[in-house]
């Protein structure tokens, strides 16, 4: 245990048998056993020769702690040390070495480390971990062992007991008493005491019953408890399978245009109670396109799983529609199971999820999320992943890639409306409250779709609005031209607005005007009176008289002198 101890008492005599002389110098040495060649007292490695390899490293080792020498006093030719024992069971050998004061030897005792009698830790296992229903073949029997180890990890004496408990025993709800296991020749629902032999080991045999499930064994000493160990009681043969194959999320691969791509194909085969089925049963795997190997791997690990790969190489579209359909059967073909994906080509054509047109208010805040889809050659979804570019006119818009999903390949594009520079729906009539009309086009490869989107502005804000003279003082009888900016709340130019311009005095040309596509109306002129009454301040407006312009009047000042 680390330290237990023993006192160790060399006793030194020379050829007459007198004690010899006091200050004789004693070489001691706790370990495996070996012959010391060089006769120094202790082992050199490459020299001395190894008797005993306790832990088989083929080396010496030492095992517990002893001082390395002691020197005879007292006149009694006697050395006395004590020896702290290791934390393995088992023989040490003590190596006393003399040659000194004409006194030459050397003598091993040996000393048995022996475990605690006492069982602080369990280790079980179990020869098998799978059996098979008793009466349908195959091995129905195994052996559960529990090995008992003292608090230092050394494995316990024998004789010591050790019970075997089944904690989790599976029944059949419908035949009551069927469990799926029981411990040698007793009831499932008792217990089992064996006890340990001269290697710290107690041995339980467990046979299958007659119901298939997962069975849990513990083993205990007193308060002591093992890890519960498992044992699957198969029903045997298969009855029923599924197959899967690995194309992710999407139920999809692009592998129409390539050959010899793979996908990996698994197949889960268990029995009637669902678990899984002995190893080495084959299953064969068949596809309506390209091709599948017959089967790679078993079933194995315990694990009731085969696998298998398709291969691509097929694209003739008159017996391919790129729906793969890959069918798994065993037991002759009486358990089968089916599953398909999609081998994808590059995008053939793109659909929207609307076709109404959509409209933004052109304020630079306003978004919305317009939706296009991918198809390929044959009508299916384009592979997840696949790349797309964006065109617009007014809009920005960037290029990405679909979104995959089982069934649909889709692209969701965000649209943020644009303040205007200008306004580039003009008709020469009333503002139609269009500011832009713009088409957002998503390409892919082969395929192309388009919204048209309509960016609406709003009606004349005074405040975005504005006058100007080109001159804010003239002589009286001349005259200055005057234009107007008319503009919504968000600063988009208004085209197509009928604005007129009076004034109180003087003489008005070119009164009526209309906006162009940049909000900008011109050719408006005022003419000052020319008599000297008229010198001063003259107020100037211009009144927006389209029904989108919420008759926003605009005042100039003109200085007259």
């Amino acid at each position: 245990d680390g330290a237990d101890t023993s006192m160790i008492t060399v006793t030194l005599r020379d050829g007459s048998g007198n004690p010899a002389p006091d200050s004789t110098l004693v070489k001691l040495v706790a370990g495996e056993k070996f012959v010391d060649l060089d006769g120094n007292g202790y082992w050199t490695n490459g020299v001395d020769s190894i008797v005993s390899d306790a832990n088989g490293n083929g080396l010496w080792d030492a095992l517990g702690i002893i001082q390395s020498s002691a020197f005879t006093s007292g006149g009694t030719g006697v050395v006395t040390v004590p020896y702290i024992s290791g934390n393995e069971a088992t023989s040490v050998y003590v190596k006393a070495s003399v040659d000194d004061n004409g006194i030459t030897g050397s003598v091993d005792v040996q000393i048995q480390l022996t475990p605690n009698a006492t069982i602080s830790s369990i280790y079980m296992a179990s020869d098998s971990m799978s059996l098979v229903i008793k009466g349908t073949g195959g091995i129905e029997t195994g052996t559960l062992t529990a090995t008992g180890y003292d608090h230092q990890g050394n494995p316990v004496p024998e004789g010591l007991p050790v019970v075997f408990a089944i904690i989790d025993n599976p029944t059949n709800p419908l035949y009551p008493g069927q469990d799926s296991a029981h411990l040698a020749n007793v009831l499932p629902t008792e217990t089992f005491t064996a006890y340990t032999n001269s290697q710290g080991v107690a041995s339980c045999p467990i046979s299958s019953g007659h119901y298939s499930g997962t069975v849990r064994i513990r083993a205990t000493a007193g308060s002591v408890l093992s890890e519960a160990t498992q044992v699957l009681i198969a029903s045997g043969p298969p009855t029923t399978i599924f197959v899967g194959v690995d194309v992710g999320g999407d139920c999809n691969v692009p592998y129409w245009n390539t050959v010899n791509e793979r996908v990996p194909v698994v197949a889960v085969v268990h029995d009637y109670m669902h678990n899984p089925v002995n190893d080495s049963a084959v299953v064969y795997f068949t596809t309506d396109e390209s091709s599948v190997m017959s089967h790679i791997a078993r079933t194995e690990g315990g694990e009731g799983v085969a696998a298998s790969e398709w291969i691509s190489g097929e694209n003739d579209q008159a017996v391919a529609d790129g729906i793969v359909w890959i069918i798994a059967e065993t037991a002759g073909g009486t358990v089968k199971d089916s599953t398909w994906f999609y081998n994808t080509s590059l995008t053939d054509s793109v659909s929207l999820e609307s076709s109404n047109p959509v409209s933004l208010l052109a304020d630079g805040a306003t978004k919305t999320t317009v939706t296009y889809y991918g198809w390929d050659v044959n009508g299916n979804p384009v592979h997840d992943g696949t790349d797309y570019e964006m065109n617009a006119s007014v809009l920005s818009v960037s290029d990405g890639q679909f979104d995959g999903a089982c069934g649909l390949a889709w692209a969701n594009i965000e649209l943020t409306s644009s303040v205007l520079k200008a306004d580039y729906s003009t008709t020469g009539g009333n503002d139609d409250g269009i500011g832009a009309t713009d088409y957002v086009t998503l390409w892919s490869f082969g395929g192309s779709a388009t919204y048209t989107v309509t960016l609406t502005t709003g009606t004349a804000y005074k405040k975005s609005c504005a006058i100007n003279a080109d001159a804010s003082s003239i002589p009286l009888g001349s005259s200055t031209y005057i234009d107007a900016f008319i503009a919504d709340r968000f600063g988009n130019p208004l085209g197509d607005h009928t604005l007129n311009m009076t004034a109180g005095t003087g003489t008005v040309t070119g009164g009526t005007q209309n906006t162009n596509m940049y909000g900008e109306a011109y050719g408006f002129q005022w003419t000052a009176p020319a008599d000297s009454a008229s010198i001063g301040d003259h107020v100037i407006s211009i009144q927006d008289t389209d029904p989108r312009g919420n008759n926003v009047i605009l005042n100039v000042t003109i200085t007259v002198e």
